[in-house]
């Protein structure tokens, strides 16, 4: 089995590489990212070998997160809502909701970095039903929609 270095880049204040660090292989290393996936399955970002992962669901998962969802899913992460966020959306960024016990949230943010995926934040929250903290969950949001997909 290959395993690849990962470089993760300092970002600026709005958690964009810098443009030296643009210059020197984010974009590159953005294309070809062609890790090594779940038991050794090698993905490309077009997502093809990705399908496999896809969930039975009512609806189609929104093709903005859709890449991001059938990544988490190839890493074993369980994840039950996803909405690539803005107007007409229930979320305002792009967002992947997960079940997973305390220490989840970081093997799915390491599976995030492994595929280049631009995640903006990791949350662990509880919703307030019927006055009782029902949770918690993981929510992972994202600086953008995924540009590969469509």
């Amino acid at each position: 089995m290959k395993w690849r270095n990962i470089t993760i880049l300092c970002s600026n204040r709005k958690g964009q590489p810098d443009e030296a660090q643009r210059q020197d292989g984010y974009s590159r290393r953005r294309r070809d990212a062609g890790a090594v996936g779940y038991q050794g399955m090698k993905t490309t970002h077009n997502g093809s070998a990705l399908e496999a992962f896809a969930p039975t669901v009512d609806m189609e998962i929104d093709a903005g997160v859709r890449r991001y969802v059938l990544i988490l899913r190839s890493q074993g992460i369980e994840t039950y809502e996803s909405c690539q966020g803005g107007p007409g959306h229930s979320f305002p960024e792009p967002t992947v909701r997960f079940n997973g016990n305390a220490y989840e949230g970081f093997r799915a943010f390491t599976a995030a970095m492994n595929y280049g995926l631009p995640v903006l934040s990791l949350r662990r929250f509880y919703v307030v039903d019927d006055r009782q903290l029902v949770g918690p969950w993981w929510e992972m949001t994202f600086h953008t929609t995924d540009r590969l997909s469509g």
